[in-house]
Formats: C-alpha cells, sequence, structure tokens
C-alpha cells in the first residue's frame, strides 16, 4: 500500500498593476497500491483530492479528485504494453486562467523487433478544463515511433505523431 500527502505552495511573479496574483497553494492526498516492477504485471494505482486555494480575490477554492494509474503488461520479453490515466489539478500559466483540471490517458506498445531496432505505437487523448468556468480544451493523438539502436550510447530514431486539438470558443461544441 501506498499514502502520499503533499503540499504545494505556487508562487508567480507579480502581474502588475490591476491584474489579478496567480498564486495558488494545494494539498494533495493520494492513496493505492504500487506492485514490484519484476513481474508480468506491473500496477499503480492512486485515487485520492487536492484541494486548491487561491490568492486572487473572488476566485473560490476548489476540491476536486485525483487519479494516477498505469498498468503494465509484458506478455514477452518483446512487448511491453502500457495504459497510463492521470487527472490532476495544474498551476495557472496565464492571467485570467487560475489552473486547470488535466485529465490524459495513453496507450503505448513497444515491441523489439531485432535487437537493436525498436518499434512503438500509441495512442492519446487529453482534456483541460480551465478554472474558474474558463472553457475546456481536448487533444486526441496517435503516433509511432522505430528506434534503430546503433551501439550503446548512440541511436537513431524517427517518430510521427498527429494531434486533433479542440477549443469551443465561448461554450459552444
Amino acid at each position: 500500500w501506498l499514502l502520499i500527502l503533499q503540499g504545494l505552495d505556487s508562487r508567480s511573479p507579480d502581474p502588475g498593476q490591476d491584474q489579478p496574483s496567480l498564486d495558488s497553494g494545494s494539498l494533495v492526498a493520494l492513496a493505492g497500491i504500487d506492485t514490484p516492477a519484476d513481474q508480468i504485471w506491473r500496477v499503480r494505482l492512486l485515487a485520492g483530492v487536492e484541494y486548491r486555494s487561491f490568492a486572487a480575490e473572488g476566485v473560490a477554492a476548489r476540491t476536486e479528485p485525483v487519479v494516477e494509474a498505469r498498468v503494465v503488461w509484458s506478455p514477452s520479453r518483446m512487448l511491453t504494453l502500457t495504459a497510463t490515466a492521470t487527472r490532476s489539478v495544474e498551476d495557472p500559466q496565464t492571467l485570467g486562467i487560475y489552473g486547470y483540471v488535466f485529465s490524459n490517458a495513453r496507450f503505448t506498445a513497444d515491441y523489439e523487433w531485432r535487437r537493436n531496432v525498436l518499434l512503438q505505437g500509441r495512442l492519446g487523448f487529453a482534456a483541460a478544463e480551465f478554472l474558474p468556468g474558463g472553457g475546456t480544451q481536448t487533444v486526441a493523438s496517435v503516433g509511432a515511433g522505430i528506434t534503430w539502436l546503433i551501439n550503446r550510447t548512440v541511436h537513431l530514431s524517427l517518430n510521427y505523431d498527429f494531434a486533433d486539438q479542440h477549443a469551443p470558443l465561448n461554450g459552444d461544441g
């Protein structure tokens, strides 16, 4: 079993006269399991809650459920399948946006085609809900890659990723 308690204090440079502060503070509590890495199945599942308060006047504190999940299956020495999912509250980055709730899911398949040639395929989805009530943004992605291990210290990689991003204006779909 695993228990994580974390306090965060986020400080930003002074935004200037007549601009609200981006400063915030968080308390995070997560509990769950984390299995050893030497098994065919490796699992890390954590769930909990994050409380975030903001220094800016008129911006209400938020309490949000948070999750961290990772499942790795290695059915053979050549193939590894990994699924990850997270949900967290992220720090503010821009004036007027007081952080965002970020949800992310990703699936990756790694295959050792030859001793020195690795193949990878990946799918992903991410969503950001901007605080307070600032709309949402979503991204769906797909990608593939090949890596040639030339020697122990040099490798050559070729990757392709495609992402489809949506950020509706004024709450429109």
